[in-house]
């Protein structure tokens, strides 16, 4: 990580380890432990994430790793906002095997409890996830795309998180 001087330059490469083996895949940013440095969640060729907590100096420190309880779940896109209007940052994963939405609701203090959706009438692994206010009602909604037929489909949060 180069950390910016805010005038076009940067320091000394800073470097973290992510975990041997694990073969690190996708990476979001987010505030997981409602402390201000930006954490990392980074998803995995495997069924692992894993979050870094920040120090605020471009250095990370503690991780917390979750891995899927079913081995053939393969994750592919990482997002990161606040699905459930409590403050805190949420981490909303597309899994292409089971095909369906992993949403780790996050506490403010690095604990995330899980939700699974599984999408019946989506078979395609995605290409694409994103979070946004797509119906102006206040609420996150996810949207996804399918990797072959370019479909895009929008979950609608309806506030039941």
């Amino acid at each position: 990580m180069y950390s910016g001087y805010c005038n076009g330059s940067f320091q000394t490469k800073e470097t973290s380890f992510t975990g041997g083996g694990l073969q690190p895949e996708l990476m979001s940013f987010g505030d997981f432990s409602s402390d201000t440095p930006l954490d990392i969640v980074i998803s995995y060729t495997s069924s692992e994430l894993a979050v870094f907590f920040g120090f605020g100096n471009g250095t990370f420190g503690r991780r917390k790793i979750f891995i899927s309880n079913d081995t053939e779940a393969v994750t592919r896109f990482t997002s990161v906002n606040d699905l459930n209007h409590d403050d805190y940052q949420d981490i909303v994963i597309g899994n292409a095997s089971p095909y369906g939405i992993s949403i780790l609701y996050g506490d403010g203090h690095g604990n995330f409890w899980f939700q699974f959706i599984f999408l019946s009438d989506i078979t395609e692994s995605f290409t694409w996830i994103n979070i946004g206010d797509f119906n102006n009602d206040g609420y996150q909604d996810i949207l996804v795309t399918g990797e072959q037929s370019g479909v895009m489909n929008i979950l609608l949060n309806m506030n039941s998180c």
